[in-house]
């Protein structure tokens, strides 16, 4: 089962479809920017 991580843009440069690496806490994804390879959480804490 596949989650998207739609409305997660990349705080660097804003692109909508990042690449999910995986969860680094409750309901927490590790998303990486395709575009500019920046790392985030998805709620952009560090």
């Amino acid at each position: 089962m596949e989650i998207t991580t739609y409305s997660m843009p990349c705080p660097e440069c804003g692109d909508l479809e990042p690449e999910e690496l995986g969860y680094v806490g409750y309901n927490i994804a590790l998303l990486k920017c395709k575009k500019c390879g920046n790392t985030y959480r998805s709620d952009y804490s560090k």
